[in-house]
C-alpha cells in the first residue's frame, strides 16, 4: 500500500481522479499478504488486526472515491480445522471477533 501522508498531495490526487473520470480499484490483498494478516486465521488477534487493516484501507478507498474494493480473506484452513474455524468466526456479524 502506498501511504500518502501529505494532505495537499492527497487532495491533488483525489481531484485528478475526479476530473479525469478515472475508475479506481483498491485491492487490500497486497496489504493482507505483506503484513501476514489473515481473515481466516484461527488466531483471534490476527483476525482482529486483519479487520482493522481492511477498515483502514477502506477509509482511504472511500476518500479517493474508489469504484471497487477487493478483499482477499487469506489462506483456507486445513480441512481438519474447518469446524473450529467456523466456530471462531461466528461472532463477526456483531463485531466480536
Amino acid at each position: 500500500m502506498i501511504e500518502i501522508n501529505d494532505k495537499k498531495i492527497r487532495e491533488e490526487i483525489k481531484e485528478i481522479i475526479k476530473i479525469s473520470h478515472l475508475r479506481t480499484l483498491f485491492n487490500v490483498g497486497h496489504v493482507i499478504f505483506t503484513e501476514n494478516l489473515d481473515l481466516n486465521s484461527l488466531d483471534k488477534g490476527i483476525r482482529k488486526e486483519s479487520v482493522y487493516k481492511i477498515k483502514e484501507v477502506m477509509e482511504m478507498a472511500v476518500y479517493f472515491g474508489a469504484d471497487k474494493f477487493l478483499v482477499l480473506s487469506g489462506c483456507d484452513v486445513a480441512v481438519s480445522e474447518r469446524e473450529n474455524a467456523k466456530k471462531n468466526t461466528g461472532g463477526i456479524p456483531d463485531g466480536n471477533l
